[in-house]
């Protein structure tokens, strides 16, 4: 799937839950509404942060290089392997 897609679809189960639902989201443990909130919002920022990047004319590998996740990749502990990833396929899933 997009990123479009994600955003779109947690989009909706956060217009369908209020503060005590439990939702399974497709990847990780069960959460709630705050927490897959901020997933949402996570989401919409990786997609604008590499938009910003091929709306300057930056390359894919260009995009990659200038590492737009590095904060985000701290804070999820992940490593550059997955956020150069995420980035790839949110660059060449943007129109």
């Amino acid at each position: 799937g997009t990123i479009d897609g994600e955003i779109a679809a947690s989009q909706i189960a956060l217009d369908k839950s209020n503060a005590t639902t439990k939702i399974v989201p497709g990847h990780g443990p069960l959460t709630n509404k705050v927490e897959y909130q901020a997933y949402h919002d996570m989401l919409v920022d990786i997609r604008g942060r590499v938009a910003k990047l091929k709306a300057e004319g930056k390359t894919e590998d260009q995009a990659v290089a200038a590492k737009p996740l590095a904060d985000i990749q701290a804070r999820l502990n992940q490593n550059d392997m997955a956020s150069e990833r995420v980035v790839r396929q949110v660059y060449e899933t943007l129109k």
